[in-house]
């Protein structure tokens, strides 16, 4: 009797172990390679389906992501990694929580980067900025209303930059009324 017993825990162990095996293998195979994951530029995409772009647009849209996806490639190969962009991502997130400006964001990324990788970070942000930029720059305000809100604002801010010379918030404001005091 107890043999029976110890062959069956045996045959349900091994049963088990064979069964679970392959899912770890998959989740294994998945884990850190990023396969599943979608670029900021993949999101974008599919967020401008509810614009509905013309023929034309859509060329152009697939012609600056593809400029976007060579640059990226470009700056991975030169050693940019997932795992910078998620620690620059978290130090941004962690800074603005606390309520810190801009200056405390820089000082912290410094303190957290080396000087090349703070160069690979700065370069994958202008690519970023440039085709976010040109795919904003096509759209019809007819197209815009159709997007939803957090994306309509992101276009109002990249407009609006624009406008003001490329410059974020209070744009030259103190440069702007020193002017104007002479």
């Amino acid at each position: 009797m107890k043999i029976h017993v110890i062959a069956m825990l045996a045959l349900a162990s091994t049963i088990l172990l064979t069964s679970t095996a392959p899912a770890q293998e998959e989740a294994g195979k998945r884990k850190g390679k990023g396969q599943n994951r979608r670029t900021g530029g993949q999101m974008l995409i599919q967020k401008l389906e509810a614009a509905e772009l013309t023929a034309e647009q859509q060329t152009k849209l697939k012609e600056a992501a593809a400029t976007m996806q060579k640059e990226l490639k470009t700056l991975r190969e030169a050693g940019l990694t997932p795992e910078m962009t998620k620690k620059k991502a978290s130090i941004i997130a962690e800074q603005r929580k606390e309520k810190k400006g801009r200056k405390a964001i820089n000082d912290a990324m410094t303190a957290a980067f080396q000087p090349e990788q703070l160069e690979l970070l700065e370069k994958a942000g202008k690519v970023n900025t440039t085709f976010r930029k040109t795919v904003f720059g096509m759209l019809t305000d007819e197209q815009v209303e159709k997007l939803p809100e957090a994306l309509q604002k992101q276009i109002a801010t990249t407009k609006n930059q624009k406008a003001a010379g490329g410059k974020g918030k209070g744009a030259g404001k103190k440069k702007q009324a020193a002017e104007a005091a002479n």
